[in-house]
């Protein structure tokens, strides 16, 4: 294999739509949304005890990325949803985050209406379409994102107006300083993953480069499983291939049979191990069991160690960053155009 990663040409040649150049800007994204001022009247007559935050594919991602670091901070069930219908036991006290970075997610729709129906509480996200039309005749909060990127190049502003949606209902109040550091740290990380950045010099590229012709097999605990999902997903659109996310610990009660079995040769796997989201002691040690038998058996291992002592959130959009970058460069390297996604066009169109 040609490793074309330095050919800045070939780059631009490949990446019709410039989409590593909007990775490489989540920092400027990530400031266009959470510095805005939405400042809406939200009445709420109890205090929130459960939230649900409704969202398909790329806008969805966002829930299941910030979901454990929601509980972590409030202490109340946060219930991801991926379908249409809102659960019969969502009440008066419970809130609703809607997220479609288009507008016009049917699933998200159907969900809306039934929450302003019963007169829920509700907070929409997107950058138009239906669901701001629905929520501007409904008179209900909407945060308005900035438009013209496919939903999962547009992360940073969901997950900025995630925030700001849980700062307006009074659950998580938005920390300036720290936003300012992701900011400054996202900024920092632009310059050392760079496409004008060597190989030899570039993690991004490297990892996009240990994943080239394996299957990825990409585990991570508690936060670490929601990376892994969104890096499968972003290899599975970006880089066009297979790839597998599995939550630890309970890929070691079923996946782990499979990965360490007889058939490697079969699908060549090639594990990514997302670790410090969990700090349970025998989460580290299922951690440590994979690492050495990755090593026993031969099959290449990338380890991603998150530092979480000072920031969880800050820590989450670092990991986040690498990965999506890596899927970019690896579509490079397989010469296909990340911004392509012609099957759930056609599915669209079926529907």
């Amino acid at each position: 294999m040609e490793n074309n990663l330095d050919d800045l040409q070939l780059i631009s040649d490949i990446d019709k739509h410039h989409q590593l150049d909007t990775v490489l800007n989540w920092s400027h994204m990530w400031n266009e949304v959470i510095k805005n001022d939405f400042s809406f009247n939200i009445s709420l007559v109890n205090p929130i005890s459960r939230l649900f935050i409704s969202g398909m594919g790329g806008s969805g991602v966002s829930g299941e990325l910030l979901k454990v670091w929601i509980e972590k901070t409030v202490q109340i069930p946060v219930q991801l949803i991926h379908d249409y219908n809102l659960p019969v036991y969502a009440d008066a006290n419970s809130a609703v985050i809607c997220i479609s970075y288009s507008g016009d997610t049917e699933e998200v729709l159907n969900f809306a209406e039934e929450a302003i129906r019963k007169k829920i509480t509700v907070i929409g996200i997107t950058s138009g379409g239906k669901l701001k039309n629905k929520f501007d005749k409904e008179n209900t909060p909407i945060i308005l994102l900035p438009g013209g990127y496919q939903p999962r190049f547009a992360l940073p502003f969901m997950l900025g107006g995630m925030l700001i949606a849980l700062d307006l209902l009074d659950l998580i109040p938005l920390d300036s300083q720290l936003n300012s550091k992701i900011y400054q740290e996202l900024h920092s990380l632009s310059s050392f993953y760079g496409k004008e950045v060597p190989f030899e010099e570039n993690p991004a590229k490297k990892l996009a480069h240990f994943l080239f012709g394996g299957l990825p097999v990409i585990l991570g605990a508690s936060s670490g499983h929601a990376i892994a999902v969104r890096f499968k997903c972003q290899l599975n659109e970006n880089s066009k291939i297979l790839a597998i996310a599995e939550a630890i610990p309970e890929q070691n009660h079923n996946g782990i049979v499979a990965l360490f079995g007889d058939e490697l040769s079969s699908f060549n796997p090639k594990i990514v191990l997302f670790q410090g989201f969990s700090k349970h002691s025998r989460n580290l040690l299922r951690e440590e069991f994979i690492i050495k038998r990755a090593n026993q058996q031969k099959i290449p291992i990338w380890q991603i160690q998150a530092d979480t002592s000072k920031n969880y959130l800050h820590a989450i959009i670092k990991a986040l960053y690498l990965s999506d970058l890596a899927s970019v460069y690896l579509a490079i390297l397989r010469e296909v155009d990340p911004s392509e996604i012609e099957p759930i066009i056609a599915l669209k169109s079926e529907l």
